[in-house]
């Protein structure tokens, strides 16, 4: 009788177990929790990377490929036009978690923003790649800018030959990176090309800021548009001049700042072109400026380039009497350029619009 009891007893325990156990699996049918919506709309397939091929150019201009991931939340950005291009169309929807930067003392006021944010690692310099921060960081995508690997860890200039090795031996330490090149103004400035392309680029990397990185392209093209048939219209000569303390050097068509008669509109005030030199321009003397008379001086200053009037530089090559008979200089029409939106950051959206106004000063003249 006991036995036959205990059995009864058994199977009364496991109903209710079995009862209680059903009782859990229906909870989420519960009105409180609507999963019949949202089913459907999960999908695995939505959880795993999507990569994207990308095309970019070497300091040659070959192309080149590379396989991306999609809104890569590690990234390490050595180019200023490219940081300053992801703030200016919202850098919160980016996606980007932790980002690498150089190590520069402050940063161009375009840029400022990164200073002192917690997601923000410092370490190299836009010449410098630092590998102990890539190393700490491991990113899964690091942009490249022109400057990328001309110095070594000594602060050495590097040939080309060893930043070409320096760039393999990066690829081959960090196979789960992808690295890509983008901001081709060195030798000759196709400036607007290289900033649809980098947009391009940028686009299909970070799908969710496409809209905004072309409405932004757009705005800034119809401006240089409008901006160069006034130049033109002007028939203006113009000079590039970049000054140090002691010296000056001068950028000519098919240079560095070749976009001042590109996408400016302005005409070159020289008819004889030397052989390009290199990034810095062709050393030259006040003679030189006044024997080639330009309507237009554009004066880059070296040795405050964070000043929208310039420092010592800017202070000597106006106080030199032979710069004073230019028809620059007593017209009024020496125009003192903010120095890194032209020389540093370049191709960012916001350093775009600078160069824009700074242009517009000599239009607005003119009325």
């Amino acid at each position: 009788m006991r036995r036959l009891i205990g059995i009864v007893l058994i199977a009364i325990m496991m109903f209710i177990l079995s009862a209680c156990a059903g009782t859990t699996e229906v909870v989420p049918a519960q009105p409180a929790a609507p999963v019949a919506p949202v089913a459907p709309i999960v999908e695995t397939e939505d959880y795993k990377p999507r990569f994207v091929t990308v095309t970019y150019f070497d300091a040659a201009g070959t192309p080149n490929t590379a396989t991306v991931v999609q809104n890569p939340t590690s990234v390490a950005i050595f180019d200023w036009s490219i940081l300053d291009m992801l703030y200016t169309v919202g850098w919160e929807n980016t996606g980007i978690e932790t980002l690498v930067i150089p190590a520069t003392a402050t940063l161009p006021a375009e840029i400022a923003w990164f200073e002192n944010q917690d997601f923000v690692v410092r370490g190299g310099t836009l010449h410098y790649v630092n590998w102990d921060v890539l190393d700490l960081v491991q990113p899964e995508l690091v942009v490249l800018g022109t400057r990328s690997f001309a110095h070594n860890a000594a602060g050495e200039t590097t040939s080309a030959e060893v930043r070409a090795e320096l760039r393999a031996e990066a690829e081959s330490s960090y196979p789960d990176t992808a690295f890509i090149r983008l901001t081709q103004n060195s030798a000759r400035s196709d400036f607007l090309a290289d900033m649809e392309h980098n947009v391009y680029v940028l686009q299909q990397i970070f799908p969710n800021i496409a809209d905004e990185l072309g409405s932004h392209l757009d705005m800034v093209r119809d401006e240089l548009i409008e901006l160069r048939e006034k130049v033109k219209e002007s028939g203006a000569t113009a000079l590039f001049v970049m000054v140090w303390a002691d010296r000056m050097s001068i950028f000519l068509p098919e240079g560095r700042f070749h976009m001042i008669y590109d996408e400016f509109g302005f005409t070159s005030a020289a008819d004889e072109l030397p052989q390009w030199g290199d990034q810095h321009g062709f050393d030259a003397r006040a003679e030189f400026v006044l024997s080639v008379d330009p309507n237009v001086i554009l004066l880059l200053d070296r040795t405050d380039m964070d000043s929208p009037t310039g420092g010592v530089g800017v202070q000597n090559f106006m106080a030199d009497s032979i710069i004073g008979n230019t028809s620059a200089a007593q017209n009024g029409n020496i125009f003192v350029l903010e120095g890194n939106a032209w020389y540093t950051v370049t191709g960012g959206f916001s350093a775009t619009q600078t160069k824009i106004a700074n242009i517009m000063e000599f239009v607005q003249a003119l009325e």
